[in-house]
């Protein structure tokens, strides 16, 4: 129940005494107080004293002389940290900053870390400490109200303050938490891969990557919500998948997800699963899984060398819904019992002419029984439900237009909105379920221009493995393996 007239004055007088009080409790001046509700920005002070306690009050150069620490080891922690460069004159460091750079230096007295070490791992937290923010002020976040645009400062600052109080302690917890079980996580795989490889030797994982079809044109027909919605749905399918199967999401990369797996097996198998999970999700188009296998060098968190290269390149030259190895890869799923008797098989496919990489030889991978993914049935497959979610998305906007456009014809002519969608020849009331179909086809391959070479038929030449790709240049130039579309290396 609202609250009117001298109550709601009272209430309102209640919280602003509140809030002040928080902040005096806080270390804000009265001045402080004052300047920040002249300005309209009392909530922005309360997030301030309630995140950075005590309040900047040191220059760099303060900084290092309490902490201990040389000038530059402590921009470059900073700069890695992800935060931009201060002047030396500018009061911007806290007590917080103090204690850590005190931290940093007492783990390179003792010899735990380098420098560079120090700095190597500052980048790593930064750049994972700055997406955990990110999200937590999500709209769909408890945490949206610490941004909350309102007419009543006051009675949004007291929202954050009384949020920030339970919010802030438990995420620190449960983060503390993660990291811990991660650390363990990740220490058992190092101490198990160096037993397999032996010392010295560099770790062998398989790296995959599965990329969106059709992503960038569904972003431009969606809104917000919507695209928010579309993303949220691809990332939580690829983490389910990925980790269901025994796998790792290494990073998210736009309407790509990058994954490794400790054996051939379990890289397989999340290649299929992903694959079969797209095409059965109602929200999401399919994707092209490209996975390769060998020696990789894992540089702060992340993986780099030739297998990674391989795997970036045969995504992009695989068909939408379907997976595509290497022969690396290939070999050692031959090779392996549990694959062989599993329920999938591989097929070779005609060598791809792969971008700084050559002429190579690649596998199709599938489930025993599937049959090959022609051109004509994923087409049918895409137009039916691509209709479906393209009508639902873009029939408000389709009937606001018909309206609009029914008006001026009247206002023009005389003709009323009735007598002009039944007139023969009009072509203003339209049939939304056209317009659809017409969009759908670039939906395909995500590019319109190829989608008229992808008719040229595909299907003729009887190659199944071929007959699906949407990146239709190839069958013009008579080269697929040469003009598939080509991305960047991943390094």
């Amino acid at each position: 129940m609202s609250l009117t007239g001298s109550d709601a004055s009272n209430h309102h007088a209640g919280t602003s005494a509140q809030v002040i009080a928080f902040l005096h409790d806080h270390g804000a001046t009265d001045q402080e107080i004052q300047d920040a509700i002249s300005a309209g920005m009392v909530d922005l002070l309360v997030a301030d004293k309630l995140f950075l306690p005590g309040g900047p009050r040191y220059t760099i150069l303060e900084l290092c002389n309490r902490a201990g620490v040389d000038i530059e080891t402590i921009k470059s922690i900073w700069r890695a940290l992800g935060f931009t460069d201060v002047g030396d004159d500018e009061k911007v460091f806290t007590e917080l900053d103090i204690d850590a750079a005190k931290m940093i230096r007492e783990m390179m007295d003792n010899g735990v870390v380098d420098r560079n070490d120090a700095v190597g791992m500052a980048r790593v937290i930064g750049s994972s400490m700055a997406r955990i923010a990110e999200a937590e002020i999500l709209p769909s976040m408890p945490t949206a109200r610490f941004y909350k645009e309102s007419d009543d400062q006051i009675a949004e600052a007291y929202r954050i303050a009384g949020l920030a109080v339970v919010w802030m302690p438990t995420m620190g917890k449960i983060l503390e938490y993660v990291w811990r079980r991660h650390l363990q996580d990740a220490l058992r795989r190092a101490m198990l891969v160096r037993v397999g490889a032996g010392e010295g030797s560099s770790p062998v994982f398989a790296v995959g990557f599965a990329d969106m079809v059709g992503f960038t044109m569904l972003s431009e027909h969606l809104d917000e919500e919507e695209l928010s919605s579309l993303i949220s749905r691809f990332e939580q399918v690829s983490h389910d998948v990925v980790a269901t199967a025994g796998g790792r999401v290494v990073k998210m990369i736009g309407d790509e997800v990058m994954f490794v797996a400790d054996s051939p097996f379990i890289a397989a198998n999340i290649g299929v699963m992903l694959a079969e999970a797209y095409a059965d999700d109602d929200m999401l188009t399919d994707v092209r899984v490209g996975i390769s296998y060998g020696s990789v060098l894992v540089h702060e968190g992340d993986y780099f060398g030739s297998v990674v290269n391989m795997a970036s390149r045969i995504v992009e030259t695989t068909s939408p819904g379907t997976v595509t190895v290497s022969s690396d890869l290939a070999r050692a799923l031959t090779a392996d019992p549990e694959f062989n008797s599993s329920d999938m098989v591989l097929r070779q496919i005609r060598p791809r002419n792969l971008k700084g990489i050559g002429r190579t030889s690649l596998w199709a991978l599938s489930r025993h029984g599937t049959e090959p993914l022609t051109f004509d049935r994923w087409l049918a497959a895409r137009f039916e439900k691509f209709a479906d979610v393209g009508h639902n998305i873009d029939e408000l906007r389709e009937r606001g237009e018909q309206l609009l456009a029914r008006g001026r014809l009247s206002i023009l002519t005389g003709v009323g909105a009735k007598d002009a969608e039944e007139e023969p020849g009009n072509t203003v009331s339209g049939e939304p379920e056209d317009e659809v179909s017409v969009e759908a086809g670039p939906v395909v391959s995500g590019e319109p221009e190829d989608e008229v070479s992808v008719e040229a038929g595909p299907v003729v030449s009887g190659e199944p493995e071929d007959e699906v790709s949407v990146e239709a240049g190839p069958v013009v130039s008579g080269e697929p393996e040469d003009t598939r579309s080509e991305g960047q290396d991943n390094q």
